[in-house]
């Protein structure tokens, strides 16, 4: 089954609970969700300063609403030649698609990519609610690092940029690799989704289904069912409670649900069989999703994984920890060095930001 989007925002739907039922219901008439569910749900120029956080050397770029980039270089490039320059992988913490001020995750990751020879990037964002506001809040920014003095200086390598996020950070990683690939001058090397959504629609057709508010299927099965107690950041919780509490709160940050709104954060082409779209410059995708994980489920976000490659022809992998949404990158080591292995597949030479 097809996955039309619809690109009218003709209506906004209320996520009060005294219309929860009304809300449900909206969100499943967005779009056919596919795998036979039948329902459905100006920047000023930068101003450099420094500063010391967790023994980094870093500069940040401060951006709008106080939020900024953060940018961090190794000490000692060792491991690459003045002619291929420095790798660069741009970071993102989540929050349920609302603003992000700090990541604890994203600098933790900072770190190990520093000790690898590798700089980073990350970035703050504001609530993510509309196309624009990626394009404003992710993809400006982004050419705004590579544009600077800073690449210069540390001889960013174009060729051996990469992405990598946490939760809501984690799709924003994957959308870079995907939907907004050709919005970049540059080539994505590889894309790290730390326990986010692979997709923001098929999220919330997950969690519709296990609340009991959609049409089951079993393509929606995962690691527990809805009357089984899961985890929460405040505890144990029934499934089916839980999949209400972050359909609310992520369709809150999104300023409300209506048509058109999961569009900029889906990848409704690549379910779609009639789609003329090629998928030839599609990143590869590490997901790493934990098996007490039950915002992200390890299991459907992986099935998602294997659905994109079947579609697209790129080896997109999954990984799995024993552990619980939210940790560090460190609960499974090996995809730092399964992003480091793509950074390095080809150490071509530094190239110049294409206008």
């Amino acid at each position: 089954m097809s996955l039309p989007h619809s690109q009218d925002p003709s209506s906004t739907f209320s996520i009060s609970k005294g219309h929860r039922r009304g809300f449900l219901r909206s969100i499943a008439g967005l779009a056919g969700l596919g795998f036979g569910v039948h329902e459905a749900i100006s920047q000023a120029d930068p101003e450099w300063t420094h500063f010391q956080d967790n023994g980094l050397r870093e500069k940040t770029i401060p951006l709008e609403q106080q939020l900024s980039i953060q940018l961090v270089t190794p000490d000692k490039p060792s491991d690459f030649s003045n002619t291929a320059g420095t790798p660069l992988v741009f970071l993102f913490g989540g929050n349920g698609m609302g603003a992000v001020v700090k990541s604890n995750q994203a600098l933790q990751l900072a770190v190990a990519l520093k000790n690898r020879g590798c700089a980073s990037a990350i970035l703050n964002y504001p609530h993510l609610q509309t196309r624009e506001t990626f394009q404003q809040s992710i993809i400006a920014p982004i050419h705004k690092v590579l544009e600077s003095l800073w690449a210069k200086e540390h001889h960013i390598n174009f060729n051996q940029i990469a992405t990598a996020g946490f939760s809501a950070g984690g799709l924003v990683a994957t959308l870079l690799g995907t939907e907004y690939r050709t919005e970049l001058n540059f080539k994505i090397k590889a894309c790290v989704n730390y326990y986010g959504p692979v997709d923001l629609r098929q999220w919330f057709a997950f969690h519709m289904v296990r609340a009991g508010e959609m049409k089951y299927d079993r393509f929606y099965d995962g690691v527990r069912g809805p009357e089984e107690i899961g985890h929460s950041a405040n505890g144990a919780i029934r499934c089916r409670d839980l999949s209400m509490k972050v359909v609310y709160k992520v369709a809150e940050n999104l300023g409300g649900i209506r048509p058109g709104r999961l569009s900029p954060f889906s990848h409704d082409y690549l379910w779609d069989q009639n789609s003329p779209c090629s998928f030839s410059e599609i990143a590869p995708i590490l997901g790493v999703f934990g098996t007490n994980d039950d915002n992200c489920d390890a299991i459907f976000q992986s099935k998602l994984l294997q659905r994109m490659s079947e579609k697209t022809g790129v080896k997109h992998e999954s990984r799995i920890y024993e552990g619980p949404h939210g940790v560090g990158w460190g609960a499974c080591p090996e995809s730092l060095d399964w992003l480091m292995a793509r950074l390095m597949s080809s150490k071509e030479s530094a190239t110049t930001l294409i206008a």
